[in-house]
């Protein structure tokens, strides 16, 4: 049994993998190795094999008929759900258009930026020396079409590039 894996069983928590060799005084008698110091004269009753980490099924669906009284409530909420659809719908197109639009200006700033570095003749070294901000950072930022910076960073950039970076509120 020398190097078998088993959990030991205790009142605390169950120990993880532990490693066992039969006892030289006797069968009842274990030394438990674990990641703490050994544990002696362990009783073989505490030690049982490590099971397998396969999960198994913790519940099952049962399927039945409905009765009248939920067959109801489903058909309302069914119809409810199928009146608020195209609201929930409509304001999803007005949301995408003020995500789309907000889209549009982070990149056209990113790119004003870029152009002003270029401009300038600076470096991304050059830029990360100023802002603080990687050069592997700066180089996402204005490489990837799906950039999302934070205005901090946008903040940061602009100032290493001795701008200011502008915020507007509107009404819709």
């Amino acid at each position: 049994m020398s190097g078998e894996t088993f959990r030991v069983h205790t009142n605390a928590a169950p120990l993880k993998c532990v490693f066992f060799e039969s006892g030289r005084t006797g069968p009842e008698t274990f030394r438990v190795h674990t990641n703490a110091a050994p544990l002696k004269n362990f009783p073989q009753k505490a030690i049982a094999p490590v099971k397998s980490k396969r999960k198994t099924a913790t519940s099952q669906r049962i399927y039945r008929e409905l009765t009248p009284q939920e067959r109801q409530r489903l058909e309302v909420a069914r119809a409810e759900t199928d009146s608020a659809k195209e609201n929930v719908l409509a304001e999803g197109r007005v949301r995408k258009q003020a995500w789309d639009a907000m889209r549009r200006e982070v990149a056209q700033t990113i790119a004003t930026l870029k152009a002003e570095r270029e401009r300038l003749g600076l470096s991304l070294a050059d830029v990360e020396a100023r802002s603080g901000l990687k050069p592997s950072a700066i180089s996402r930022l204005e490489n990837d079409p799906q950039a999302n910076p934070t205005l901090l960073t946008l903040q940061r950039y602009a100032a290493a590039l001795n701008m200011t970076l502008a915020t507007t509120v509107e009404s819709v």
